[in-house]
């Protein structure tokens, strides 16, 4: 190096040089376009390397596929089944349906582990629940909403005061869908 050259990568660059505006070209001497480059190849190499080392996932063996969408089981488009048939066509195995104990107990039952107890109103998820099961789509049940006459007269939301009073409804259900076993 002879005087004033400052040694910058590739190419020694003096003083003047490098007070000059850009040219195209960084300080270490590399076009916009050769960093561009070399930065998509790192990338694709990268890539590469990620996806070629890397096994095949698998789904563990008794893994089901399934959704839950009460809304649209119930009130969707078109019948009940269809929907369940469109949900056969998309391979779902199972589904989860909430049973909501307000809508099905909304006054206290006399006898709340009987099924057939007059206060209770299965009508509107036997539609459901029936359909899926001719259709042979495995159900697991989850029971929600409190009725207000089970948390103090609060909303669906609220739990139920008495867990015995939760524990007899979940009997009666379990009692009125023997079939469903998760």
């Amino acid at each position: 190096m002879r005087g004033s050259q400052v040694w910058h990568g590739r190419a020694p660059f003096t003083k003047a040089t490098m007070d000059r505006p850009y040219r195209g070209r960084d300080r270490a001497g590399c076009s916009g376009r050769s960093r561009a480059a070399s930065t998509a190849a790192v990338v694709l190499v990268a890539i590469l390397c990620a996806t070629v080392g890397a096994p095949r996932a698998a789904a563990a063996p008794g893994v089901q596929f399934g959704l839950t969408d009460d809304a649209w089981l119930t009130d969707g488009p078109g019948t009940v089944q269809a929907r369940v048939a469109q949900l056969r066509a998309l391979g779902v195995e199972i589904v989860r349906y909430t049973l909501d104990w307000s809508t099905v107990a909304p006054t206290r039952p006399a006898t709340p582990a009987d099924p057939t107890d007059p206060a209770y109103d299965w009508s509107s998820p036997d539609t459901v629940l029936d359909t899926l099961r001719s259709a042979g789509l495995s159900v697991l049940l989850q029971l929600d909403g409190t009725p207000a006459w089970a948390n103090g007269g609060h909303a669906a939301n609220y739990a139920p005061t008495s867990a015995a009073a939760f524990g007899a409804f979940a009997k009666a259900a379990a009692r009125h869908y023997p079939w469903v076993k998760k």
